[in-house]
């Protein structure tokens, strides 16, 4: 059930828009697998869950490792890129509008002036 939230021919087109992962200072855990992450991603933007909420057994990361993916993905630009209208139409078919965390922009039906609307003048 959890790939059809990522399908293979979107992965596909979104896999080579993600920046490399840095080499690791220190061991530890292996890193999240990225379409895991990016499963997870979708799940709490669709579902609209809080971050804390997301099923850690389901996708094999933890909710701050997904919040984390996504903030990392976002400064490296991969959702502005040009390249990625694919993710662009696809999240707006998808209808997501749910909020997303601090500092991310919303995906669809953004609107002037921020989270609470246009600046009312005065």
């Amino acid at each position: 059930m959890v790939r059809e939230l990522v399908p293979d021919a979107f992965w596909q087109r979104v896999a080579p828009l993600l920046p490399s992962p840095r080499p690791k200072k220190k061991l530890g855990r292996p890193r999240a697998d990225d379409r895991a992450a990016l499963e997870a991603i979708v799940f709490v933007l669709r579902s609209g869950i809080p971050w804390e909420m997301l099923p850690r057994k389901q996708f094999g990361l933890s909710d701050m490792t997904a919040w984390r993916r996504l903030e990392e993905w976002t400064r490296a630009g991969v959702w502005e890129s040009s390249r990625s209208g694919c993710w662009m139409s696809w999240a707006c078919a998808a209808k997501w509008t749910s909020p997303a965390p601090p500092s991310t922009p919303r995906l669809c039906g953004r609107q002037k002036g921020g989270p609470h609307g246009p600046k009312p003048d005065g």
